[in-house]
């Protein structure tokens, strides 16, 4: 049985992942950051939105990844609140 077929999810490491792409957004993009959070916050975009709009605007799908993860981190901070 492969490795992957046992772990179905484990969210206190995509959290924690998510979180630290946040944060490394924050320390080197802040203005990405920024960003990211208006557009959740204030304008009801969705992580995947997110992550698309970075695809088709850069071609760059590690820094869309990234994107897509912080935004992950910011739509759970918001279902706290």
């Amino acid at each position: 049985m492969s490795d992957f077929a046992i772990i179905k999810d484990m969210p206190a490491v995509e959290a924690a992942i998510n979180e630290e792409s946040w944060e490394w957004l924050v320390d080197n993009v802040p203005v990405l950051a920024d960003a990211i959070h208006a557009e959740i916050t204030t304008r009801n975009a969705t992580s995947i939105m997110i992550k698309r709009f970075v695809m088709q605007a850069t071609q760059r799908d590690r820094l869309a990844a990234r994107c897509y993860q912080a935004a992950c981190y910011i739509e759970e901070l918001e279902k706290k609140k």
